[in-house]
This record gives C-alpha cells, structure tokens and sequence, in this order.
C-alpha cells in the first residue's frame, strides 16, 4: 500500500515513506484555504481581510490574469524582452487585459446570456482548438513556419540529413527498464559495432552518426547530465547517475558485438561557473554540480572527475574494446534564435574558447598519455577559426540550443568524425 500521494517540487511523495508527512507548498496552500473556508463568514479574518474591496477584484481577475501573465511572458522573452523592465511591463499588460477580460467577456457570459447557446459556442471552440492541437502534433509543431523556416537544414548544404530516420527502439539486453537511460536505442535492426557512451552530448551526435554511417550499427547510451564515468558520483538533476552510467559501462564490457566506444560528454562537470546562455538563463549550470568520491586524497571537482573518467577507459580498454574520447564543441553563450533575429551580435572568440576548456584539455592530455592506446578526436577546428567560432555555417544553424547540436550540426560533426576515425 502506497498511500496518500502529496505532490511538490520534487515530484510525488509517499505518505507512508519515513511515517511522516512530507512538507509541501501545495498541500499547506490547500489545507490553509480550507481552513480560512471552514472558519465562516463572520471571523475577522474574512471580514475584515478577505472581504477588503482590493483582495476581492483581486480574486475576480485571478483567473483571467493567469491566462495572460505567463503567454505574454514566453512571447517577450522569445522577441528577446529579458529585462525586469520588461518583464514588470507583461505584467501590467496582463492586469489590464485581466481586467477587461473579466469585464467584457467573463461578465456578459457569466450573468448576460440567455438561451443554451452559449453552452454550444464554448463546446465549438473546445472542439476547435482540439482539432487545432492534433494537428499540431501531427505536423511536428509546423516546422515550416516563419519562425523555424530559418532552422530548417538546406539539403543542398547537407544531403541526406533532412531524410526521415527513426532509429529502433533500446535493445533488451540492455535491461533499460532497471537502468533508466533517457537515451538508449540502435540505429539498425542489427548487433551493433560501434557504440555512443556518454550524457545528452552523446545523444545529440547519434542522428549524425546513425545517417551518415551506413556501414555499422551504432547503439546509443546515454542519461542527460550523467558522464560515461566510474566509481564517482555526479549529482546534478539525477541523483542515481553513477548506477546509470555503471550499468551502461558494465554492459559495453560484457557485449562482444562493440568493438568501438565513443565517449561524448559536456566538458565542464568540473567547471565553477556557467557560460552556456540556457545555464545562466535556469541557474542550473556545473557551479550547482557535486562531484563525490570514496577517496579523502582526492579533492577538486577536476581531480574526482578525471579518476572517474579513466576508470571508464580501463574497464573498457581490459575488455578489448578501441575507446575514442570525444571533446566537447564549443559553448554559446547566446541562443543562436536570438542571433537570426538580430537580437545580438553572437561573435565568440577562439581565445574565449580555448581558455574555458583549457581544465578538460589538460584533464584528456594527461589521460592519453598514460593510455597512449585511447584516441581522442577534437572538433574545434570545424567550429573555430584563428579568431573567431561559429554557431552556423553557410546559413544552417549547427546548434539547436546554446550547447546542444542541431540535425545539421550532428550530421556535420558526424561526416568529419567518421573520415577522421577511419583513418584511425
């Protein structure tokens, strides 16, 4: 028996688990209002503070101000409105169309209406917009529209990265039901050969690897913010990340079919500081990261992350596999949207770059050198130039956010990997 479920920020909670009740807003929102309801009209509370003119117009637009607030919000931060200026201004709009929803619509249909027509309009257009969302869904979000016309990959720049792929489905022995990967799955109903090990940095170069490598199966294994590495932890917004990464680890060792492993990962677990504009923009970027281990001598997020690191590439160079470490591409600290729509100038400097993977270059020279069998692939030179880096080339975006690659980036980083490797 599980219990009562109360939920809060960190998802739903057993009643039952500890024998305590566990403290969520909700719950104690819910539990004062019903108390404030049950307390009667006449206690001072009510009458004198919840029955104050303010606080009753205040509850009257409610509804309608929370229709508004949050649409006009989204709309200024994607037309690059980010200012508290800006965001003070949505919501002095959204209290003013809440106001004159409540007036204009709310009202009339509320206390005006006459007939059972009105019952029928509301039907209609709950029939409308459903029809409008199906749609939606089967186009894929209308790709084709304005505001994603310019993300849309030019198959004359990239042939084949625009073709239907739909890889199959996580192997079963993989047992992912007990690992819980968010990213496990083939690219050909096949025994793979080659494998992708990594955190979303791997799942974002998988779509190139599977569309341009018609001559091997690839099998894709990954957890977001979770890096290919053992016997560490890496607590980030999962905490059971060294038993995902173990139990992928474990089975790349045990499948004779992958001859060759991949390692794709964000470049900066052991970074203090964010650059990436979508960690500065949630405040969830490597400054909010634990990195722990067993061993007291061990003391630098760096130190912890580079032991686990080569653990990975001793379990795996002791079961014969060839073991590729990947580099990271380089971080925006822009949204490439922004930059198509003129809201910034999106310049990156090589220097800038360099210098803030200066920790995981140093970390990836050491480890080659004491296993000089591990081949290590680096993509800064198809993103940076002399001076400067790039986020597009020829018009197609390579990145469908500020630190994960597009379609076109993955099909692109994937055509020069794969010419590189064979000749490794």
């Amino acid at each position: 028996m599980t219990g009562l479920v109360f939920l809060g920020k960190k998802g739903s909670v057993p009643f039952s688990q500890k024998g305590s009740v566990p403290f969520s807003l909700p719950f104690l929102l819910t539990v004062g209002a019903m108390l404030v309801i049950r307390s009667g009209s006449q206690t001072w509370i009510n009458k004198k503070l919840i029955a104050n003119r303010l606080l009753v117009v205040t509850g009257l637009v409610s509804y309608p101000l929370y229709l508004w607030h949050w649409p006009l919000l989204s709309i200024g931060r994607v037309l690059g409105f980010t200012s508290v200026s800006d965001r003070l201004l949505c919501l002095v709009a959204s209290i003013i169309l809440a106001v004159m929803t409540y007036q204009f619509v709310e009202k009339p249909v509320r206390f005006r209406s006459r007939g059972n027509w009105i019952v029928w309009l509301l039907c209609l257009l709950m029939c409308v917009m459903a029809i409008l969302g199906l749609v939606t869904i089967r186009e894929g979000g209308f790709p084709n529209r304005g505001a994603n016309s310019q993300y849309v990959v030019n198959p004359k720049q990239y042939p084949g990265s625009t073709q239907a792929y739909a890889p199959t489905l996580c192997p079963r022995d993989v047992n992912n039901e007990q690992l819980g990967l968010a990213f496990c799955r083939v690219s050909k109903n096949s025994s793979p050969t080659m494998a992708l090990l990594g955190d979303s940095h791997a799942d974002d170069k998988f779509y190139g690897f599977a569309v341009e490598d018609g001559a091997h199966s690839w099998l894709l294994l990954a957890a977001a913010s979770c890096p290919p590495v053992k016997g560490i932890s890496v607590v980030a917004d999962h905490p059971s990340c060294q038993l995902k990464s173990e139990g992928a680890i474990e089975y790349l060792t045990r499948t004779p079919s992958i001859q060759t492993v991949v390692l794709s990962f964000y470049g900066h677990y052991m970074a203090n500081s964010s650059v990436v504009a979508d960690h500065v923009a949630t405040h969830k970027g490597p400054e909010t990261i634990r990195i722990e281990g067993t061993q007291d001598s061990v003391r630098t997020k760096a130190e912890l992350f580079e032991m686990g690191l080569e653990s990975t590439l001793v379990a795996l160079d002791a079961a014969e596999k060839r073991v590729v470490l990947m580099l990271d591409v380089p971080e925006l600290p822009f949204f490439p949207r922004d930059c198509l729509r003129g809201h910034e100038s999106c310049v990156l400097g090589t220097r800038e770059v360099m210098d803030r993977q200066l920790v995981l270059r140093t970390m990836i020279d050491g480890i080659q050198r004491r296993h000089p069998s591990v081949l290590v692939y680096d993509p800064i030179k198809l993103f940076c130039g002399i001076d400067t880096c790039r986020y597009e080339v020829d018009g197609t975006v390579l990145y469908r956010d500020s630190h994960h690659l597009s379609e076109a980036g993955s099909v692109y980083l994937a055509r020069h990997f794969l010419a590189w490797l064979r000749r490794h």
